[in-house]
């Protein structure tokens, strides 16, 4: 049988056996990266290992969080359609655009299977709004009158003034 080496008087126990005075380290030095991880992997023992109720409580917790979430963003684009539509309906000629809702038009029905507006169907619900509230359509202009794309006629203001102090 062979005896270990018994370590000097004073050494510390970290060293070898043989009494050289290399300590028992690592030498890779992935000490500290094994603790981080256990510690990460205790965490998520805890957060998993946590009673039953506490687990349900959390679980809760994000489903109401992600659901108030939801409603804010369904608000916000509901508010976005409504005002995409009026801004149409106003673009169309109609005056103001709670005529459109009193004549019995919703938001959504103007919305395609993809979730946009569809302009064709609110011009025609503002057009039908107008005549069935007696507003009568702006007035366009005829291209066919004024100046037929030359340069106006008109004086400026220097001009008027030249002419009446005979200049």
């Amino acid at each position: 049988m062979t005896n270990p080496v018994a370590a000097p008087e004073g050494a510390d126990a970290g060293q070898i056996h043989d009494g050289t005075s290399e300590a028992l380290e690592d030498p890779t030095g992935r000490e500290d990266d094994l603790t981080e991880h256990q510690d990460d992997a205790d965490d998520a023992s805890e957060e998993r290992s946590g009673t039953r109720p506490q687990r349900e409580a959390r679980l809760r917790q994000r489903a109401q969080t992600a659901e108030a979430e939801r409603d804010q963003l369904r608000e916000r684009l509901d508010a976005l359609h409504r005002q995409t539509v009026d801004d149409i309906a106003a673009a169309a000629g109609l005056p103001d655009p709670a005529l459109l809702h009193a004549a019995g038009h919703d938001v959504g029905a103007f919305l395609n299977d993809d979730g946009t507006v569809d302009r064709d169907s609110v011009v025609t619900a503002a057009a039908e709004a107008m005549s069935r509230f007696g507003i009568p359509r702006r007035l366009r202009p005829n291209p066919q009158q004024g100046t037929h794309g030359g340069t106006p006629t008109a004086k400026g203001v220097s001009h008027v003034i030249n002419d009446a102090l005979g200049r």
